[in-house]
């Protein structure tokens, strides 16, 4: 009888060891895949974002802001080197508008956004986000030190500008990022408003939403475990990118968009982060538009609801 019980825990604890070690595999190279620039790029290449296929030349935003921008660089918290697009205004203002990409684009995927403002009369900041574009970087962290970054960015327009009026205008990933900073009590108080489009809740809900509904698998012990890896690989949780709790503690007055149709980053958690937000607040529903295509769907809608956003909060300067 002894000798059967130290057989059946034996194979328990070896099926326990086993069970552990495949699950922080799994772990592992879903951090590998996901969030490291460099080993996962043949897989799932980071965007420049810089030709049309069908000319094989820059589309005629990206082009555009190619040719008018200036090349600014900022070093961040963690010593990395971060390269942004600066295009002044036409005329002099203190209206600034930072935009920020999403997850595996670049500066130039926000190049159509960035016109427009420019078009209406806006100092325009496009930043290539850590791990991206011609940011150095390894590993992206979904917000958590891109959001620090952002607040770097809004300080180097304050000193060349003291009277700056920014807008923070962020996409997808970039939503978050915007959202995670004006969370944050560090941002100056030259930060206005912020446009969030397509953000998601937190990356734990989107991480469990991607295992769960598309996979099929259980989110638990994947998506811890895979949170215990990004603090290995990067130094934060996955859960400290928690935009609900940042929006409600921000008191900056945001604009929240988000497409009706959108799958990627799921329609209700557009609701979740509007019920959390304590700041002035609007909210933008955009029918029939998938993720991240809100502008693209109705652009009329899109852009005359962010334009009377914005002159409730950014002055005219």
């Amino acid at each position: 009888m002894k000798t059967y019980t130290k057989i059946t825990i034996a194979v328990l604890v070896t099926l326990l060891v086993v069970s552990l070690a495949l699950i922080f595999f799994v772990a592992h190279y879903t951090v590998v895949f996901v969030l490291d620039s460099k080993a996962s790029g043949e897989l799932l290449p980071l965007s420049m974002n810089s030709n049309d296929p069908a000319t094989g030349r820059p589309s005629p935003s990206r082009e555009w802001m190619l040719l008018s921008s200036k090349k600014w660089t900022i070093e961040s918290q963690d010593g990395l080197v971060l390269q942004g697009y600066f295009i002044p205004a036409s005329q002099p203002t203190h209206r600034y508008v930072i935009l920020s990409h999403g997850y595996r684009n670049s500066a130039t995927s926000m190049a159509g956004y960035a016109q427009v403002y420019h078009n209406a009369g806006w100092n325009v900041l496009v930043p290539d986000h850590r791990a991206h574009g011609y940011s150095q970087g390894r590993y992206i962290t979904m917000g958590w030190k891109e959001h620090q970054d952002l607040i770097g960015w809004a300080r180097q327009l304050v000193e060349q500008d003291s009277e700056a009026q920014i807008l923070l205008h962020g996409l997808s990933m970039g939503a978050a990022t915007v959202m995670m900073a004006t969370g944050s009590a560090d941002l100056p108080s030259n930060v206005l408003a912020a446009i969030e489009d397509c953000g998601y809740t937190s990356v734990p809900e989107e991480l469990t939403d991607k295992v769960s509904r598309v996979m099929g698998l259980p989110q638990f012990p994947l998506v811890p475990a895979t949170s215990l890896m990004t603090w290995f690989h990067t130094g934060n949780f996955l859960g400290e990118v928690d935009c609900v709790a940042a929006v409600s503690q921000s008191d900056t007055p945001t604009l929240f968009i988000h497409g009706e149709e959108d799958t990627f980053v799921p329609f209700w958690m557009l609701e979740e982060l509007y019920a959390a937000a304590t700041c002035p607040k609007e909210k933008l529903v955009v029918p029939d538009a998938a993720h991240a295509q809100s502008h693209a769907a109705d652009p009329d809608l899109y852009w005359s609801t962010v334009a009377s956003f914005v002159e409730r909060f950014v002055p005219l300067g």
